[in-house]
C-alpha cells in the first residue's frame, strides 16, 4: 500500500461552488471557482469532517496556478445527502476572505479566521439550525433566496447591545473604590492613600 492516499477529481464539488457563486452574487462577490483545485481522497474510516480548505503557501503555490484547493474525504461525503453537501460546500467558500483570489491582495491565498460573522452566515444559510452538520431540519443553502438567507443572520451589535430596558446600574470608580479590589466581603475598608 502505498503511504499516500489516493486522490481524484471532485467535480461534483466544484458544481456546487459555481451554483453557490451564481446563486449567492452579492455574498461571494469576486469568488473564482477556477481558481480552485477540487480533489476526493480515499482514507481508511471516516474523517471529522467531510471537506476541508486548504490555502496554497509558498513554494507550493509557484507549482500550482489556483491558491486554493478543496479536499473532501470519500466516505463521508458519499454518505452526505444534497442538502449537507450544499452547507458543507458553503461552509468551506466562508472560509476564503475577499480579496483571496487577488494575487495583489493582502489576503491572497490566505483563510479566514473563523468568527461570529462567518458563524451567522453559516448559520442563516442552514435556516437557523446551529448544528446544521447532525440536524437533519437544516435547511438547503440553494434553496432560498440571497434575500432569505440575509434576512436570517442574526446582527451581532444588536444581540449584545444595552438598551434603556436592561437596567444596568452604572457608578463611577473612586478611589476608595479602586482601594477596595483586594477586600472584596471583608468587614474592614482598605486604607487609601491621600495624594
Amino acid at each position: 500500500m502505498s503511504r499516500f492516499p489516493e486522490n481524484t477529481a471532485a467535480p461534483e464539488v466544484k458544481e456546487i461552488v459555481e451554483a453557490m457563486v451564481e446563486h449567492f452574487s452579492v455574498m461571494f462577490e469576486g469568488f473564482n471557482p477556477d481558481a480552485i483545485d477540487y480533489i476526493s481522497t480515499k482514507v481508511k474510516g471516516k474523517k471529522k469532517h467531510p471537506i476541508k480548505l486548504h490555502a496554497r503557501t509558498y513554494p507550493d503555490i509557484i507549482f500550482h496556478s489556483s491558491p486554493y484547493l478543496i479536499e473532501i474525504f470519500d466516505q463521508n461525503w458519499a454518505d452526505m445527502d444534497a442538502t449537507k453537501k450544499n452547507l458543507a460546500v458553503f461552509h468551506v467558500m466562508c472560509g476564503i476572505p475577499l480579496g483571496g483570489f487577488d494575487s495583489e491582495a493582502k489576503e491572497y491565498a490566505k483563510k479566514k479566521q473563523p468568527d461570529i460573522k462567518m458563524y451567522f452566515m453559516e448559520f442563516a444559510a442552514s435556516g437557523g439550525v446551529p448544528n446544521w452538520m447532525e440536524n437533519s431540519e437544516a435547511a438547503d443553502p440553494l434553496a432560498q433566496t440571497e434575500k432569505e438567507v440575509v434576512e436570517k443572520m442574526p446582527s451581532f451589535h444588536d444581540s449584545y447591545a444595552l438598551t434603556e430596558d436592561d437596567e444596568v446600574v452604572r457608578n463611577p470608580v473612586t478611589t476608595e473604590g479602586i482601594g477596595n479590589i483586594g477586600n472584596i466581603g471583608s468587614e474592614e475598608p482598605a486604607e487609601v492613600a491621600s495624594a
